[in-house]
């Protein structure tokens, strides 16, 4: 099955974002008019959903930003929310410069992320035009500054036909946070 590196970075934002590293970017205005994504000649299939997913997933590992985004929507709006005890925190980013902005300070921050368990699953849906993409994870995670991390969360993203191309044109995740035991510590009962 493969991993997307697309939610790992995601969930370095949140992660970001939740441990009050820094605000959140600034919003832009919101379009008055939203083009319809769906507008592409070939079907969505399941294949090429995973072949998207995959070229993320290079990319991100290479930590190539301008990749990544080459498969982003130019209107796409990602919304993140983070909550551990004691604290929620919501972020929305809008736009691939906002994308880039998060990509880059959640890169500077995160130094390494795994999954420990994965799910995921791919619904065709608006007869073939796009995709629903859901991911249910727990990733571990260490930020650069040493605090390890165990994320249990939900993801949904929507893929679109975009000029011909099949783009991430929404994404929602919703993510608890905890601190996660040193490796030679066992978990309390």
């Amino acid at each position: 099955m493969p991993s997307n590196y697309l939610v790992k970075i995601l969930l370095a934002v949140a992660a970001v974002g939740a441990f009050a590293l820094e605000p959140a970017t600034a919003q832009i205005p919101i379009p008055t008019q939203i083009p319809n994504p769906f507008q592409g000649t070939a079907a969505v299939t399941p294949e090429a959903v995973r072949k998207v997913l995959q070229a993320v997933e290079a990319a991100g590992q290479s930590k190539n930003i301008d990749e990544v985004l080459k498969y982003v929507a130019p209107f796409a709006t990602l919304e993140s929310t983070l909550e551990g005890i004691g604290y929620s925190q919501t972020t929305r980013v809008i736009g691939k410069e906002q994308i880039r902005a998060r990509l880059l300070e959640s890169l500077e921050r995160l130094q390494s992320s795994e999954y420990l368990d994965k799910e995921q699953k791919i619904d065709i849906i608006d007869n073939g035009q796009a995709a629903i993409v859901s991911n249910d994870t727990i990733v571990g995670a260490t930020l650069k500054d040493g605090r390890r991390l165990i994320i249990n969360g939900r993801d949904t993203y929507v893929l679109g036909q975009v000029g011909g191309q099949l783009m991430l044109t929404a994404g929602v995740s919703s993510r608890s946070a905890d601190v996660r035991p040193a490796a030679d510590k066992p978990a309390s009962k």
